[in-house]
């Protein structure tokens, strides 16, 4: 139980008591406290007690002075003599800090003096008041009798430069008086306040640190005391709250009593209950049990029926056969058995494998036209073995008819590409010892233009006749396949040798240059064949492939014809392949640039347009020409980003210029077949525009005149959409192709290309005069403009003008110039 603070006082040493006082924070706190606030207040009344020091013994200085020169007046009524000037400079000198004196007529007139001279000389006139003047360490005194008719007044200079150390001395003396009196007066403050306040709070805080721990019993550590002051009220503040909290342990007692209680009934009825549900789920699992095989007994029951359409057989287990329905009829004539014979010695042994093991097994059994899967299933506490069978001939079938569907052609019934390999490789394989092996591949000429003016069914009817007359053309050994669209894929096994490939090449193209005839119509086309030989081109069957692909599209080049492989066309392919790589290491480094190449409009004599030329200054072989590049950029579908990036870059140059305050200028960019054929062209469009934040009308589009007649309707589609836009169209090569006046009238183009072929000889050649000028008139009479390509002379220049040309563009007038070249031009014109 705590002691009351009365108690223990008597019980702790003195040494004790200081020693707990010197840990007490709160002690440390109060005793800086006490000793700051003295100590300001000592150094506020030093500081006053200095300057009134000093000031005195100016004061006293001014005294000193002011007394002499008195003396010296009334020593000398009149002016003074030398023996009154003697005697004054005598009692001067024995003036403390004297430095000078001058004594004066009443007219300014210098009588005597002594030591140093005055800083200040008085010349007359106003009599001098008694005052004195501070500078630096020099103290004058001026001075001249009250009286009018005093017969002179003196000056005296006094040094003041020991008072400053005297200041000094006393403010010493003072601080050590004053640092004794407040580390006396805290101390005594100290002593009182532990004493009276700080030691019982420190020993009320040990005392309940004490028995913090010890708290389980609050009312027995109420704190005795009999002070009556704030301390007493506190002290009685803890005794009232150790009441309560004695109150709060008795009701946590009892309500932990009561949960304890509580707690011992829950367990007691959680463990009746468990031993309920234990006898419960026992209760059902044997319930279970004896359903699950009264279910058994009754699907035995029931697939030993004659009813049941599938095969069930009873078996021992030495594999004598007890028991088959109905169904089992074309299972037991397979096996030549009836009942009580034994199974074929396969099956036989299964059944015993199945009865000894106790676990059931599946077995596939293959008929004429049927196949079954046979369960062996044991049957419990018997010495039997129950044979089920399952029909699963449709799903066999089903099975070969997707294995069928995923080699061959759909369309044809023909073996697919993987199909086609596969026997390719298989036919390599017996080759091996020299025979060799032709593959020949067929690709049908200008098949998509049948596809596009008479629909995909009038073209997937043309390519089952194709596949019918090319299985005709073959041999029993020979292999034909669908490649893909319009690719066959032919292997003639053991060729005699490149003439007879060749000669069977000549067959296949002979035989379908012959009319097809589809709903009454009779529709003519030609191939282009390709044609690689094993072993001496390649002995890989992707390989070989890939040859008569080459093969096959340097036919293309002369339409109905076939060609075999060469190793040129390999290099070839290998270019095509480094190239490829190098375009998109391009595309990927923003290697492609921009060159501008002026326009000339012949009528109003300026610049009103250019057109955007890409460039291509490769890493190794410095600048290619487009000719080199953009075929393989098409073919290979790479020309779709490069054309979004040239496009992006052709928009942002305008929004250059137009931020430079340069006038609007159309600029013109060229779209290949693959990006007109796009789907997002429409979409792209909108998207670089908005971007770039320019107009639409400061963007040019041009096709060239073979992509416009490709899929014409198609083309005017997406003509309708690019206009709907509100950027301007323009037929490029106009002439070069083959063009149709309908469709071209249709188009919603703004601008005709007359073809640099037709400018070259203009003035010399009258065909080709007659030429550009049907060509202007044509497009000005459908309301668009002529621009002329390829301008290099002034003759060509002078002609184009009189036939009412519109625009030039060529050497003539400007080169194609990079970005930087084209701002500082377009300011000159």
């Amino acid at each position: 139980m705590l002691q009351p603070i009365s108690e223990q006082q008597g019980n702790r040493s003195s040494s004790g008591y200081w020693r707990e006082t010197m840990k007490c924070k709160l002690c440390w706190r109060v005793t800086i406290a006490v000793f700051l606030t003295i100590l300001a207040v000592e150094i506020l009344i030093l500081f006053f007690s200095a300057r009134k020091f000093e000031q005195d013994k100016l004061d006293e200085l001014a005294a000193n002075g002011q007394a002499t020169i008195t003396a010296l007046v009334e020593l000398s009524p009149v002016e003074p003599s030398a023996k009154d000037l003697q005697i004054a400079g005598q009692r001067l000198s024995r003036l403390e800090f004297l430095r000078g004196a001058s004594i004066y007529r009443n007219n300014g007139d210098l009588i005597a003096q002594f030591g140093e001279p005055t800083a200040l000389e008085w010349k007359g006139g106003l009599p001098l008041l008694p005052q004195h003047y501070v500078e630096k360490n020099r103290f004058e005194i001026f001075w001249q009798s009250p009286s009018i008719t005093s017969p002179f007044s003196a000056v005296l200079r006094l040094d003041s430069s020991a008072i400053p150390g005297k200041v000094q001395s006393f403010i010493f003396r003072v601080t050590g008086l004053v640092l004794l009196i407040t580390l006396c007066t805290t101390l005594a403050a100290m002593l009182v306040l532990s004493r009276s306040v700080l030691n019982p709070l420190l020993r009320l805080r040990q005392q309940l640190l004490r028995e913090k721990g010890r708290l389980l019993e609050p009312e027995a550590h109420l704190i005795a005391t009999t002070r009556s002051d704030e301390l007493g009220d506190v002290t009685e503040a803890i005794n009232d709250l150790l009441r309560r909290l004695a109150t709060g342990v008795n009701e946590l007692k009892d309500r932990e009593n009561a949960l304890q209680r509580a707690h011992e009934n829950l367990e007691e009825k959680v463990q009746d209950r468990t031993r309920k549900l234990t006898r419960l789920a026992q209760d059902l699992r044997r319930e279970m049990s004896r359903r699950q095989q009264a279910q058994l007994e009754f699907e035995q029951a029931s697939q030993f029926s004659e009813d049941n359409p599938n095969p069930v057989l009873r078996v021992s287990k030495e594999g004598e056969l007890l028991y088959a329905n109905q169904a089992s009829d074309l299972i037991l004539k397979h096996w030549q058995i009836n009942i009580g014979d034994q199974l074929p010695s396969p099956w036989r042994a299964m059944t015993g494998d199945v009865f000894d093991s106790g676990k059931s097994s599946q077995f596939e059994l293959s008929l004429d036209h049927q196949t079954y899967e046979l369960t062996f299933y044991p049957a419990n506490g018997k010495a039997y073995v129950h044979l089920f069978g399952l029909d699963i001939s449709r799903g066999k079938d089903a099975e070969q008819r997707l294995r069928h569907l995923a080699y061959h052609d759909a369309l044809t019934g023909l073996p697919n590409r993987s199909l086609f390999l596969d026997r390719l490789n298989q036919d390599l394989t017996r080759n091996r010892t020299g025979r060799t092996t032709a593959v020949l591949l067929v690709d049908l000429d200008h098949f998509k233009d049948i596809n596009d003016a008479l629909g995909h069914l009038t073209g997937n009817m043309l390519l089952q006749q194709v596949a019918e007359r090319l299985q005709g053309c073959l041999t029993t050994t020979d292999t034909l396949a669908r490649i893909g669209g319009d690719e066959f894929g032919i292997i003639q096994a053991n060729p005699l040798d490149a003439n007879d490939a060749a000669t069977f090449a000549q067959k296949l193209l002979e035989t379908l240059s012959r009319p097809l005839h589809i709903d009454g119509h009779d529709h003519h086309i030609n191939a282009s064949i390709g044609i690689s030989v094993f072993p001496g081109d390649a002995d890989q069957a992707e390989q070989l492939l890939l040859n008569a692909e080459m093969a096959m599209y340097r036919a293309k080049k002369q339409r109905g014809d076939y060609r075999f492989f060469v190793g040129e066309m390999q290099d070839n392919v290998q270019r095509y392949k480094t190239l490829e790589r190098d375009i998109r290491l391009a595309i990927d480094n923003d290697q492609f640039e921009l060159y501008y190449q002026p326009k000339l409009n012949l009528k109003q004599n300026q610049v009103l347009g250019l057109e955007a030329l890409v460039r291509w200054n490769h890493p190794v072989h410095g600048f290619l020409s487009p000719a080199e590049f953009i075929p393989v950029a098409e073919q290979s579908k790479l020309i779709i980003p490069m054309g979004e990036q040239l496009l992006q870059k052709a928009c942002r140059q305008i929004a250059l210029w137009s931020k430079q305050g340069l006038p609007p200028r159309k600029v013109a960019v060229n779209l290949s077949a693959v990006q007109f054929s796009h789907s997002d062209l429409p979409s792209l469009i909108k998207k670089v525009l908005w971007e770039s934040a320019i107009a639409p009308e400061c963007l040019e589009l041009e096709i060239t005149e073979s992509v416009a007649m490709e899929g014409a309707d198609n083309a005017v589609r997406t003509f309708n959409e690019l206009a709907a836009i509100g950027v301007s169209l323009a037929i490029d090569d106009f002439g070069t192709g083959y063009s149709s006046l309908a469709y071209l009238r249709d188009f919603p183009v703004h601008r005709v290309k007359i073809d640099k072929a037709f400018v070259d000889d203009l003035g010399t050649d009258l065909n080709q005069g007659a030429i550009a000028q049907a060509v202007t008139m044509m497009s000005h009479s459908f309301g668009m403009e002529v621009t002329a390509e390829g301008v290099e002379s002034t003759a060509q220049l002078n002609y184009l003008k009189k036939l009412g040309c519109d625009e030039i563009q060529g050497y003539y007038f400007s080169k194609p110039l990079p970005a930087e070249q084209v701002t500082a031009f377009l300011k000159e014109h």
